[in-house]
């Protein structure tokens, strides 16, 4: 017994030990390579530095960090540090047709260790996925193709009086507050996003917006949801601290989870207790009860329902919501921006006027004439793309991009710099100035050609501007993220203008207070504002 017991102990041993070797080897073969061919800081270049760019990303502005990192190397450079998730080397690239190459790359896919974990044990209950965090396998695509259904032109437009029941309480909120108090719009337009998913895509009305403004709504889903996020973020921050569950604060982090995750639980039970749905609703709750698992053709379980379902709460109100923050922010600080919103508004009959105090009310096909409004949007989710982190792809095989000038090695991260894409002069004319007018130019969203006359894998249709990602992985949710950004800020403009509070420190205090919250870009401090009627 004792001589069997040895010998388990010593195949035991002895498999740890090659995993680590072997992980050890594949690491230092990437790090050898990756160091000579590509530029890179000092501190990732060295061994002495085991951290390496660990000191530098490891604040709450690391999407600018990033970005000037791009600035300084290029749109392709090699970063080591260790809140990478395990994925300890990572090829940083901000060239939008690399970028469009890796994004189409079948060999590159999403990884649990690019973060993801995190995102499936903050939504689930035994670690099942979701859209954000599956691999690109037969269960994403299925469950893809079905819900894609939710968000076709044809849904928007039917169910478009949800989207606007939003943005018109907040309206009614705005209006009660009064001109001389301070409100955080940022909060406010969280719970405009909240009530529009839970009413577009759920029939429910979770009342955050009423609560918002002092009445008796859902306000603690969105409290939930916001803490949950904060907590999820320490992980990321601190990659040993998934090893510590027996410590109080990490116990709370994960008290805070399982928060979240009872609300979710009963939206899940009410949507199942409403029985089959009917054959005209495509909403995103009837969808996914029609979802089936390809590998047992059956339903999906609740395990599988509780993720999903959440995944759309959680990647819709904190990117919708902060992009709206952004695009007042920026007008605000842009007079002559808001005084040609205000006159195309006029133009359509869409601004609250003395003759007339309540304006029109803008309808679905509406919303694409507002082209400057549009064009402004566009120019804050340049500045702000709401993924400002980015996304990492991995695969366990070498790939060579670009013609086979750039090799990823196996198991190292490529890292797709969505701010620095769309934030360096590499790429963008004036790329620090906001100037929507720049959109009037026809596909100025497109790549510059390249210098050396190649098209690259994506034959010439690269994008230097992708607020949701593109190829097979693009946002699922954006036609409605589009609908509801311009229906909300229409009505918000025709009857507002907004003042910066003074407590919000002017531009360099808001500008301080970027932070990365799971990969979004928020302004920690909130927005305050004063909303002053028209009239």
């Amino acid at each position: 017994m004792a001589y069997s017991l040895v010998l388990v102990l010593l195949v035991a041993t002895s498999a740890v030990f090659f995993l680590v070797a072997s992980k050890t080897a594949k690491w230092l073969r990437a790090f050898l390579y990756l160091r000579q061919r590509l530029p890179c800081s000092e501190r990732a270049r060295s061994l002495l530095s085991p951290t390496g760019d660990l000191a530098n990303m490891n604040t709450p502005d690391r999407h600018r960090v990033v970005t000037a990192l791009a600035e300084q190397f290029g749109p392709v450079f090699y970063l080591r540090a260790l809140w990478l998730q395990a994925r300890y080397t990572a090829v940083a690239i901000a060239d939008p047709y690399l970028i469009s190459e890796v994004l189409s790359n079948e060999a590159l896919d999403k990884q649990s260790s690019h973060g993801y974990w995190i995102i499936d044990k903050m939504m689930s209950d035994h670690g099942e996925v979701n859209l954000v965090s599956s691999q690109t396998d037969a269960y994403w695509r299925s469950i893809r193709k079905v819900v894609a259904t939710s968000f076709s032109t044809q849904q928007l437009k039917k169910n478009y009086h949800k989207v606007a029941a939003a943005g018109e309480d907040l309206v009614q909120v705005l209006k009660d507050n009064g001109a001389d108090k301070a409100i955080d719009m940022h909060h406010g337009l969280l719970c405009v996003t909240v009530d529009v998913i839970s009413r577009f895509g759920f029939n429910q009305n979770f009342g955050a917006v009423t609560s918002f403004g002092g009445g008796s709504g859902q306000h603690e889903f969105l409290d939930s949801i916001l803490v949950a996020t904060v907590e999820a973020q320490e992980f990321l921050k601190k990659p040993l601290r998934k090893f510590l569950g027996f410590l109080p604060h990490v116990r709370h982090s994960y008290a805070t989870f399982e928060h979240f995750k009872t609300f979710m639980r009963n939206l899940v039970n009410q949507v199942k207790a409403a029985g089959e749905p009917a054959a005209d609703d495509m909403t995103i709750a009837a969808q996914l009860m029609r979802c089936k698992d390809p590998a047992t053709n059956k339903p999906l379980s609740d395990g599988q329902l509780l993720p999903m379902a959440s995944m759309f709460f959680w990647a819709g109100y904190d990117t919708t919501g902060n992009t709206m923050t952004w695009t007042i922010f920026q007008i605000s600080q842009h007079p002559k921006v808001e005084a040609k919103i205000v006159e195309e508004l006029r133009h359509h009959a869409f601004l609250a006027t003395p003759d007339k105090p309540v304006p029109e009310t803008p309808k679905f096909e509406d919303l694409t004439r507002l082209t400057y409004l549009q064009s402004v949007i566009k120019e804050a989710q340049r500045l702000y793309p709401a993924v400002g982190q980015g996304t990492g792809r991995s695969s366990d095989v070498d790939v060579w991009l670009d013609n086979g000038k750039l090799k990823i090695p196996a198991g190292t991260t490529v890292w797709v710099m969505t701010h620095a894409l769309q934030n360096t002069s590499h790429i963008w004319e004036d790329h620090d100035q906001f100037i929507p007018e720049r959109w009037e130019e026809a596909g100025i969203e497109n790549a510059r050609p390249r210098e050396d006359g190649q098209k690259g894998a994506d034959n010439g249709s690269a994008k230097r501007w992708m607020p949701f990602l593109e190829g097979r992985r693009n946002c699922v949710g954006q036609p409605l993220a589009r609908t509801s950004m311009a229906s909300t800020l229409c009505r918000l403009y025709g009857n507002f203008s907004f003042r910066l509070a003074d407590e919000m420190g002017g531009p360099e205090g808001v500008r301080d207070s970027e932070s990365l919250a799971l990969a979004i870009i928020n302004p920690s401090n909130g927005m305050f504002m004063h909303a002053i009627p028209r009239v």
